[in-house]
C-alpha cells in the first residue's frame, strides 16, 4: 500500500512520540545533564555557579552544542529544561526518518519501512560502554548519532550531499561518535561505491573538510575553560586508579568477559544480515552496514590498545569502545529487515528466528540468554515468552496483503503493541525517578539564595538527587558522585573531586561532623535528609524529606 508523503511523515513523528514519551522514553537530570545543564547555565550567566567545580571546568571545546542550546535559549526565551528537550526530539526524529530511509533503501513499501522503524525505535542499552540506541538525555551524543542515522539513508538514497552535511552536523556536535562512519565516507570519496557518489564525490569532501575547519575555529572561540586538553599526556597510577573506579566503562578488560557471547551472536547477526541483504541494497548501504559493524568491533581492540596499553590520556574521552553501538544497532536493523524479506517469501520459521533475535535485544538482557533458555534464569521465561509472542505478531502483520485495509491496522499493532509490553509486562526501566514534590520545593527555595552560595550533602552518598538540585537551582554543589564522571577530562579535576569525596562523602554518614566543621569545606548551606535532624540547631529550610542548614 502507498502511502503519500504527508502520511509517512505523520506516522514518523507518531513512532517518535511513542519512543520519546512512553518507552524508551526520554530524562532530564537523571544522567550526564547533570554535568552540560550547569555548565550552560554558567555560560548563559556567568554569575551564576563560580564556585562549582564542574560549572566551572567545561569540556565544549569541540561541540556546537553549547551554540545550539544558547542560541535556541535565547531565541524562545525557555529555559535549558525546555529547549534542550525539545532539541532532542528534533533530532531524534531526524533520525527515525534516516531509518526509514535505510529500510527504503532495501527496497521495503512505505507501510513496511514504517514498521522497521518502530522496532528500531525501541531502542536498546549497550551494556560495557554505557551508551544507548537511542539516547535518553538530551546530550551531544543524543543528538549526533540521529544525525549519522539520517547521513546514512540520504546517501543510500542517492542524495550524498545532503548525506554529508548531516555528517558534517554530528561531526560538529560530538566527534567522538561519528569517526567509523567519517572513516567510511573518506574511504567513498576514494572509491565512489556507486554513480551518484562517484557525481557529487568533491562536494561531500568539500562539505566535509568545511565541518573540519569551522570545528577548530570555533574551539578556538569558546570560553569558560580552564584547563586546557594536554595531547600527549598519559595516565598516571593513581588517575588510572581513579578511572577504573568512576568510570569503568571506558575499560574494556573490566567488563568484556562477560559480555563477550552476547555482542559476538550480535556481531555474527550483523554480519549474516549485511550478506543476507547487499542484493536488495545499494554498495553504499551494503559498505555502511558491514563495515560500521567491523568498525564496531573494532573499535573495542582500540579502545584496549590506546587506552589499557597505552596509558594515552585522551582514550576515555574519545570512547572508542563505544563505536560498539553500531554493532548492535546494525543485528537490530539487519534482523528486522530478514525478518520482513523472509515473511514475504513465507519462510515462517526463518522470519521468527530474525523478529525473535530483534525483539530479544531491547529487553535488556544478555541477548545470549534468549537463546539458551535452559540457563536458569526466574524471569527469563517471562521475557522469551513474550519475545516469542511479539516475533509472532511481526510475523503476521507482514503477511497480510499489503493492498489489504488490515495491512495499517496490523502494522500499527504491531508497532504499538512492543512500547506498551516491555515496561507494563517486563517491567523494564530506563532511567530512575529522581524528581520529588519534597525536592522540588527544595531546589525552588534555593533559587532565592546568594547566586554564588554552595550547598554540601553529606548524607547523600552516591544518590543522584544533588545533581537536579544543582542543575535546577543553578547553585554550586560541594562534590557528588556524579561529578566523578568528569575524572575522564582534566586531570587536576580528578585530583580536586577525588580530595573531596575522600574527605566528605566516601565514607557513610554518622553525624559526628559540627556545622562549624564544614565552614572549611568551603559551604554555605548543608542540606540532609529529615531523618538526620540536629538537635538544638534551627534549620532555614525543611520540608518532610530535607533540612537545610546554614553553616554562617
Amino acid at each position: 500500500m502507498r502511502l503519500s508523503t504527508l502520511a509517512v511523515a505523520a506516522a514518523l513523528i507518531g513512532i517518535n512520540c511513542v519512543s520519546y514519551f512512553v518507552f524508551p522514553g526520554h530524562s532530564y537530570l537523571t544522567s550526564d545533564t547533570q554535568i552540560y545543564v550547569p555548565m550552560l547555565e554558567r555560560l548563559w550567566d556567568a554569575s551564576l555557579l563560580n564556585k562549582d567545580l564542574i560549572a566551572t571546568n567545561p569540556h565544549l571545546s569541540f561541540t556546537i552544542y553549547d551554540e545550539l542550546a544558547l542560541s535556541a535559549r535565547k531565541v524562545s526565551g525557555l529555559g535549558f529544561a525546555q529547549v534542550l528537550p525539545a532539541m532532542h526530539f528534533i533530532f531524534r526524529l531526524a533520525g527515525m526518518y534516516g531509518i526509514w530511509l535505510i529500510f527504503r533503501a532495501w527496497t521495503l513499501s512505505s507501510l513496511v519501512s514504517l514498521f522497521g522503524v518502530g522496532c528500531f525505535a525501541l531502542g536498546a542499552f549497550v551494556h560495557g560502554p554505557a551508551v544507548m540506541v537511542w539516547e535518553l538525555e538530551p546530550v551531544p551524543r543524543a543528538m549526533a548519532l540521529p544525525l549519522l542515522w539520517l547521513a546514512i539513508g540520504w546517501i543510500a538514497n542517492d542524495r550524498p550531499k545532503l548525506g554529508a552535511v548531516a555528517a558534517g552536523l554530528a561531526l560538529l556536535l560530538h566527534p567522538p561518535t561519528v569517526w567509523p562512519v567519517w572513516l567510511i565516507l573518506a574511504i567513498m570519496i576514494v572509491w565512489p561505491p556507486q554513480e551518484s557518489f562517484r557525481k557529487n564525490r568533491w562536494h561531500v569532501a568539500a562539505i566535509l573538510t568545511s565541518a573540519v575547519l569551522l570545528l577548530v575555529v570555533l574551539s578556538r572561540l569558546q570560553a569558560g575553560e580552564r584547563e586546557k586538553q594536554q595531547l600527549f599526556l598519559l595516565l598516571d597510577p593513581s588517575l588510572e586508579s581513579l578511572q577504573r573506579m568512576r568510570a569503568s566503562y571506558n575499560w574494556i578488560g573490566m567488563w568484556f568477559a562477560s559480555l563477550w557471547k552476547k555482542y559476538l551472536l550480535l556481531f555474527v547477526a550483523a554480519l549474516l544480515s549485511a550478506r543476507g541483504l547487499r542484493v536488495l541494497a545499494p554498495r553504499s548501504l551494503n559498505w555502511f552496514h558491514g563495515w560500521l559493524t567491523v568498525l564496531g568491533a573494532l573499535g573495542l581492540g582500540i579502545s584496549y590498545v590506546v587506552l589499557e596499553w597505552g596509558k594515552w590520556a585522551l582514550g576515555p574521552q574519545l570512547q572508542f569502545g563505544r563505536a560498539l553501538v553500531f554493532v548492535l544497532s546494525w543485528a537490530i536493523l539487519g534482523s528486522i529487515a530478514m525478518g520482513i524479506r523472509a515473511a514475504q517469501k513465507r519462510r515462517y520459521l526463518l522470519s521468527l528466528f530474525w523478529f525473535y533475535l530483534a525483539y530479544s535485544v531491547p529487553v535488556q538482557t544478555q541477548t545470549w540468554e534468549m537463546f539458551t533458555p535452559w540457563v536458569p534464569s526466574e524471569p527469563m521465561a517471562k521475557k522469551t515468552a513474550l519475545v516469542l509472542g511479539l516475533a509472532i505478531l511481526a510475523l503476521i502483520a507482514m503477511l497480510v496483503p499489503r493492498k489489504s485495509p488490515a495491512a495499517i491496522v496490523l502494522v500499527v499493532v504491531a508497532v504499538l503493541v512492543p512500547f506498551w509490553s516491555l515496561p507494563n509486562v517486563l517491567g523494564i526501566t530506563t532511567h530512575p525517578k529522581l524528581y520529588s514534590a519534597d525536592l522540588t520545593a527544595l531546589y525552588t527555595w534555593a533559587r532565592i539564595t546568594p547566586a554564588d552560595s554552595v550547598f554540601h550533602f553529606p548524607d547523600a552518598g552516591q544518590a543522584l538527587f544533588p545533581g537536579v538540585f544543582r542543575g535546577e537551582s543553578a547553585r554550586a554543589i560541594y562534590v557528588d558522585w556524579k561529578s566523578g564522571g568528569q575524572v575522564n577530562f582534566h586531570k587536576q579535576l580528578a585530583d580536586e573531586w577525588w580530595r573531596r569525596w575522600q574527605s566528605s562523602l566516601a565514607k557513610p554518614y554518622h553525624g559526628e561532623t559540627t556545622l562549624a566543621e564544614y565552614q572549611s569545606l568551603p559551604c554555605d548551606y548543608v542540606v540532609l535528609k529529615s531523618n538526620h535532624k540536629r538537635i538544638g540547631v534551627v534549620p532555614v529550610y525543611e520540608n518532610s524529606t530535607y533540612l537545610v542548614y546554614s553553616t554562617r
